[in-house]
Parts: C-alpha cells; sequence; structure tokens
C-alpha cells in the first residue's frame, strides 16, 4: 500500500507498508506490450513495458509534486478527469501511485529516485524531454521541465485509455525516455486556436494566431491580442505566437491615414489592388509602428515570441528611390530588426521571429543577410510550401542558413490543397515531408489545415507523429496504431486501405490536377466579392 497525500504530493511519504495487499505486477508479453504500446501517438522513441498492475479504479491515485507549475497541474488534472469519466472514481486511492513532478539536481522527486538528470540534459530538445520509471507500486513521471512533465503525463493516459473501465485498470509498468525531433510542432490559421488542447494531447505544442494591429490618429500604434489564449497555450504546453500580418496588408490598420508618406510611391489607397499596398519601409516611422505593436504583444502575459509577416504578394515594390535601390523586402526585414532592438530590452524573454513570403522569394538571400542569427524565420510560398508534390521544400538558401546557425521554420499544408476540401488518407506524404524537415534541421513544423483539422484528423495526427519522432513508426505502423485509437476491429486493414489511398492521393494531389480548380475558384471569388 501506498501511502499519499491527496492533493499535494509529498514524495519522501511514499512508502510500502504491508507488501502483500497490493496487487503483484504480472508479466507482459511481447505481442501484449505491442498491441498497447499502439494506443500512443505519438510513438516514444524509447519504450518497454515488461509488467503490468491489474487494480481496481478506486485503488489508484494522481499525486502532483508541490509548487508544480501550469502545465504540470493540467496533465494531473487530466489524469484525474480520466478515471472519473470512465471508471466515476476520484483517482485518490493509496494502493498505487502516478507520481508528477520535476526531477531535482539529485535525480528525484520529491525524495524519490527517479533517474539522473544527466540523461535528460543530454538529449535534443531537453526542455520537453521526460522519462516514465516505475516501481511495484508507482509509476513516476518526470522531466527537466514543466512541459515534460505535460507530455510524460499525455503517453501515460494514452496507455490507459486501453484498458481503464468502472470495474478495473491494468496500469503498464512502462519504463519511457521520450524527447521530440523539432522544437515545436503546430499550426496556424483553421482551428488552430479552437484545437490547442487536442493538439497538446498529441504533443503538438505551437499555435501561431492573428493579433489586432491599429494606428490611431496621433499616430500611435498599438497592438492587442487574446491572453486568454496564451494562458490556455501555457497550460497545456503550447506555445502560442502572435502574428503581425503581412506588410502589404496594413490598409485595415489606420497607418496610412496618420502617417501618409508611409503610403508606397506608385500606390493609391483609395483604388488599392485587393487592399494592399507597398508600404514604404524606408522611412523611419514604419519602424515606429512596427516597434508599437510590438510593444503591445510583448506585454501580453504569456506570449513568448511575435511573428512579423513580411509582403506577401510577389512584385510589390514601393517606387521610390530608396526602396527601389535597397529592395522592398530587405527594407521591410532591416526595419522589423529596427524595431525589435528599441523594444528587446524592456522584453528579454520574448523572441522574434519573421517570415518569409512568395513575395520575398526571389530576394530570400539578401533578407536572411539582413537579419541577425538571433531572430528566428519561418519560410512560406504559396506555390512552394502549400504543395502536396513529392518535390523536396527547403531548398538551398534555406539550407545555407541552418547551417549557420539559424532556427528556421516552415509552413506546409498538410491537405491536398489549401483552400478545396478533399479528401485525403496520406500517410506517405506526411512521412516523406516530416523526415525532410528533420533531416534537414529545421526547428518548427507551422501546418496548414485549412478549413479545419476535422476535416483531415488522420494528416494532422500523422505530422504530430512524425515531427517528434521521425524515424519511429513506418506510414503503415502508422496508421494501424490510428485505427486502434479510433475504435476499428481491425487496425492492420485499416492501414492496408491507409497505404493504398495515400499513395493515389499523393499521386493525384501531388500532380497539380487541382491547380486549375484552384484558380477558377479564386476567380469566382473575386467576382462574387
Amino acid at each position: 500500500m501506498v501511502a499519499l497525500q491527496r492533493t499535494t504530493l509529498i514524495v519522501a511519504s511514499v512508502m510500502l507498508v504491508a507488501a502483500a495487499s497490493f496487487a503483484a505486477p504480472l508479466e507482459v508479453l511481447r505481442q501484449e506490450s505491442a498491441r498497447w504500446i499502439r494506443w500512443t501517438l505519438p510513438l516514444p522513441r524509447q519504450i518497454t513495458i515488461p509488467r503490468k498492475v491489474a487494480l481496481a479504479p478506486e485503488d489508484v491515485g494522481v499525486f502532483l509534486q508541490r509548487d508544480s507549475g501550469p502545465a504540470a497541474r493540467t496533465a494531473a488534472d487530466q489524469l484525474r478527469a480520466l478515471f472519473a469519466e470512465r471508471a466515476g472514481v476520484n483517482a485518490d486511492g493509496t494502493e498505487f501511485g502516478i507520481v508528477l513532478g520535476v526531477l531535482d539536481e539529485n535525480g528525484e522527486v520529491g525524495g524519490r529516485p527517479a533517474i539522473d538528470p544527466a540523461r535528460l540534459k543530454g538529449l535534443k530538445n531537453a526542455d520537453q524531454a521526460y522519462a516514465i520509471v516505475p516501481s511495484d507500486d508507482t509509476l513516476i513521471l518526470t522531466a527537466l521541465d514543466d512541459k515534460g512533465v505535460y507530455y510524460a503525463a499525455q503517453t501515460v493516459r494514452q496507455l490507459l485509455e486501453a484498458t481503464l473501465t468502472e470495474d478495473t485498470v491494468e496500469v503498464p509498468l512502462a519504463e519511457v525516455l521520450d524527447w521530440p525531433d523539432l522544437e515545436e510542432r503546430g499550426e496556424w490559421g483553421g482551428s488552430a486556436v479552437r484545437d490547442i488542447e487536442w493538439m497538446a494531447a498529441r504533443k503538438m505544442n505551437l499555435v501561431e494566431a492573428h493579433s489586432e494591429e491599429t494606428v490611431e490618429e496621433d499616430g500611435t500604434a498599438t497592438a492587442t491580442f487574446d491572453a486568454e489564449v496564451a494562458a490556455r497555450g501555457r497550460d497545456h504546453a503550447t506555445n502560442v505566437v502572435p502574428i503581425i500580418t503581412h506588410l502589404d496588408h496594413l490598409l485595415r490598420t489606420g497607418i496610412y491615414e496618420a502617417y501618409p508618406q508611409l503610403i508606397g510611391e506608385g500606390y493609391d489607397i483609395e483604388n488599392a489592388d485587393r487592399g494592399l499596398i507597398a508600404p514604404c519601409a524606408s522611412q523611419p516611422e514604419f519602424a515606429d509602428v512596427l516597434a508599437g505593436w510590438m510593444e503591445g504583444l510583448a506585454s501580453v502575459e504569456g506570449v513568448t515570441d511575435i511573428n512579423c509577416w513580411l509582403s506577401e504578394i510577389r512584385g510589390i515594390q514601393c517606387q521610390c528611390e530608396e526602396c527601389r535601390k535597397v529592395g522592398q523586402f530587405v527594407l521591410e526585414a532591416r526595419a522589423i530588426v529596427d524595431a525589435w532592438r528599441r523594444v528587446q530590452p524592456n522584453h528579454p524573454d520574448v523572441n522574434l521571429r519573421v517570415l518569409l513570403t512568395q513575395g520575398s522569394w526571389d530576394t530570400n538571400e539578401q533578407v536572411l543577410e539582413s537579419i541577425p542569427l538571433d531572430i528566428d524565420v519561418s519560410y512560406y510560398s504559396g506555390s512552394k510550401t502549400y504543395d502536396s508534390s513529392r518535390d523536396p521544400m527547403i531548398y538551398d538558401v534555406l539550407e545555407k542558413d541552418i547551417k549557420r546557425g539559424r532556427w528556421m521554420g516552415c509552413y506546409p499544408q498538410l491537405t491536398p490543397s489549401w483552400r478545396i476540401v478533399c479528401p485525403w488518407t496520406g500517410p506517405q506524404f506526411i512521412h516523406f515531408r516530416m523526415n525532410e524537415f528533420v533531416d534537414d534541421g529545421l526547428a518548427c513544423l507551422c501546418g496548414y489545415a485549412t478549413p479545419d483539422n476535422l476535416c483531415y484528423e488522420f494528416n494532422v495526427l500523422a505530422s504530430a507523429e512524425w515531427s517528434w519522432n521521425a524515424k519511429g513508426r513506418s506510414p503503415r505502423e502508422f496508421a494501424a496504431a490510428w485505427a486502434t485509437r479510433e475504435g476499428y476491429q481491425d487496425p492492420d486493414a485499416v492501414a492496408e486501405w491507409a497505404l493504398r489511398m495515400g499513395e493515389v492521393g499523393w499521386d493525384l494531389y501531388g500532380s497539380g490536377v487541382m491547380t486549375p480548380m484552384e484558380t477558377a475558384l479564386a476567380k469566382r471569388t473575386q467576382e462574387i466579392l
């Protein structure tokens, strides 16, 4: 029996008494272990389940180390909620303890031995790495950071879902050491903000969302962002990043009424094509406005990064002499960096990232040279990253910059098309793309799954799988794991179907056959608008 406190764990008080009273561990055969591990998504890098304990649900307690952070508290609540939902109990039993806590310098959780911290510190993305350490009557979920504890709990929650009923639960005495390939794994747009909790349960940890930028008549630049969304991210180990939108999309902000000198030469705000204006980025007031927006966003509690998007349209260019001499996108990048350097001293714990675009494509090498290496960069192009082909996405200019030490992210579509909803179960495509990103040294996946993750759940979860553990499962193995979690009676038959559909779909959607349909749809949409 394990003597434990219900609300806050004092792990040093955990002790075995009356050893015969708790259920003795049972051996888990290899085939049973393999079936159990299928319940995990993504697949942990190192996991074995040599033994298990069979218990009544009311005999299991979930205990959180004192002074734990918000993500660990959420994780403990999630485990308790699982017991309440499946078995109608409070998870405050004393027969077996599931213990959550950050590892101390001695390799202990509240005085109970767990793992040598050096084993976690030496791993890639160590702040997200975690260990699950079993004993006969305890499962310790630990990490160097709150985020890792959260991920350990997601793995245990998935394993428990396989067996937890109203009458019984089999707790796997799993031995796990796990860490992610990509530092950030997530999405922007679509239903990403709504789905923060859903994605976090699959160890996705990035959501980018638009802020609201304005410039008052007196020239004051302000930007706001929903602090509640940032808090949801914090509580689920997710980085919620506010976006300053494409710099040729600023007509709605009031910037040109307050600063008419920022209207790019050759552009007319009264007759702007699609509302797009090239800002005169050589004017000092442009950096002033950007700094005001950055200051507002950096002041939002929970914000740790801000993303500023370069102008989007290829060929857009202020025609003044200075802008033409240097180039639109290089000047935008310089203004962004200038603005950030003013804001950075006030917010040393907030980082900046800049988004390259299809507009900047021809000058990306020069743009990257204008952005110091301590500023992160992400890459998007409507024709090159919103793409389902078999072509590599990370090209030589980006590869060169990554080798210089740049933190680099990419915005791929996880779908057949960025604006036409088509069914696609595509494990081979997602496996290929995520492995490309990992092999090329990217730090970040920021996928696009419009209009809603519900339309492409399989592909989104596949991106969660291989952005965490690119060399783990094969496409067939992932499809079988997905089918297991979905409750299909024959997961292997589903996997066979997924492989057949995935290959055909990749040929179809990757061929570009959808492009004429997209062009026609865009034209018709413009006519309606």
